[in-house]
């Protein structure tokens, strides 16, 4: 029978359908039922071995810390999202913007870190110059 919530009452399909099932050719119904329940006990147990790693199981679960939090953290991806262009060459123009504010920010940074309380930093460095007052070079 057809479930009424999934099937239009007026539509044209048969209330009921008969599904008539054949073992393959070259095979009998019982050796086809025995390959397959053997082929799928197999395929069950790879499964297990599979997913066992990845469960604790309860008690496991019960035995932890609710403050405990993983070893390490999430693998790190190999594109930085910093710069997003259609066009190739402005996104590579872009890139090495950033590779000179980068370069033009650690050295004032390492320069500050020496004391030397005059270094300049690139300009766009914002948080640095409203907070604490940082000398910054001007736009272009």
């Amino acid at each position: 029978m057809r479930p009424k919530y999934f099937f239009d009452p007026k539509g044209a399909l048969p209330e009921k359908a008969i599904l008539q099932l054949t073992p393959p050719p070259g095979f009998t119904a019982e050796e086809f039922r025995k390959l397959l329940a053997a082929s799928l006990a197999d395929r069950e147990a790879d499964a297990v071995r599979d997913a066992r790693g990845d469960f604790l199981g309860v008690a496991r679960v019960l035995s932890q810390k609710p403050t405990d939090r993983p070893r390490s953290g999430e693998p790190r991806r190999t594109m930085n999202p910093r710069v997003a262009a259609r066009d190739k060459w402005k996104r590579i123009e872009a890139l090495g913007r950033l590779v000179e504010f980068l370069r033009s920010y650690r050295s004032a940074w390492s320069e500050r870190r020496k004391g030397n309380t005059d270094a300049i930093f690139p300009c766009g460095t914002y948080l640095l110059r409203v907070a604490h007052g940082v000398p910054c070079a001007g736009f272009g």
